[in-house]
């Protein structure tokens, strides 16, 4: 691949991260208050936050395996 063909998806990929960064600015959606009518969540509900400390390692695993997998599906020649 040319560097220039190589370079256009990344360059792609920050133009539209930025794009996305305008949207945001623009529409005042970042650092969002809650709004005073919205409801407390219920006693009930599951709690929200960070998820367990055993989901990142899992997620790895399951990356570095199917790493493997095409690896080994298609070698490199």
């Amino acid at each position: 691949m040319t560097p220039l063909l190589a370079c256009f998806p990344v360059c792609l990929t920050f133009v539209a991260i930025g794009i996305v960064g305008v949207i945001v600015v623009a529409f005042g959606m970042y650092n969002r208050a809650p709004l005073p009518e919205e409801e407390a969540p219920a006693a009930d509900a599951p709690p929200s936050g960070r998820p367990p400390l055993w989901v990142l390692p899992l997620m790895l695993l399951v990356l570095t395996a199917v790493m493997l997998v095409l690896n080994w599906i298609w070698p490199n020649e």
